[in-house]
């Protein structure tokens, strides 16, 4: 292998689907959300969706939860043109709690 060389990327080339999961997130990480529309733009053409995660920590009165927010209308034109698709997912609940879930059943995680 040379320096270039970067094995675990190959398995990632071909997949439809990024999915981003920012675990212990704060409010400034989503502002000028599509800034992580470049992830498109810059990553492998077979993307076609980006998904960011973001896991917040529970604050006092959180009661958990998610919010799930589509915003492939806001992509640019040519993101838009090749069927490319963005959603962003806010999850409120403590790290430990994400982790076990995730382990049972990564679709099912909080």
């Amino acid at each position: 292998a040379t320096a270039g060389d970067k094995p675990t990327a190959a398995p990632l080339r071909r997949r439809p689907r990024l999915t981003v999961q920012f675990l212990g997130a704060k409010v400034s990480y989503t502002f000028n959300i599509m800034k992580y529309e470049e992830w498109l733009h810059r990553g492998s053409p077979h993307v076609l969706e980006l998904v960011l995660e973001f896991l917040c920590p529970l604050l006092e009165d959180d009661v958990g939860g998610e919010d799930t927010f589509d915003l492939s209308g806001l992509l640019c034109e040519t993101c838009r043109g090749r069927g490319r698709r963005m959603r962003i997912s806010m999850r409120c609940c403590e790290m430990p709690q994400w982790i076990t879930a995730s382990e049972r059943d990564p679709e099912k995680a909080p």
